[in-house]
């Protein structure tokens, strides 16, 4: 079992949004690394993006 702040992006990736320094809308920047976002999960990664920046 993974912590909360993973979260699946894209149908072969995972990103830990804890570590995500810029988001697109069509990836995300961790430590240097793109890690892409699909239209699928987008809406999930950005509001949980919103919540984690809140705390």
């Amino acid at each position: 079992m993974l912590s909360k702040s993973f979260q699946r992006t894209h149908k072969s990736y995972i990103a830990n949004l804890d570590r995500v320094t810029k988001a697109t809308r069509a990836y995300l920047l961790i430590e240097n690394n793109k890690v892409p976002v699909s239209a699928m999960y987008k809406v999930i990664d950005f509001k949980k993006l919103e919540v984690l920046a809140k705390l």
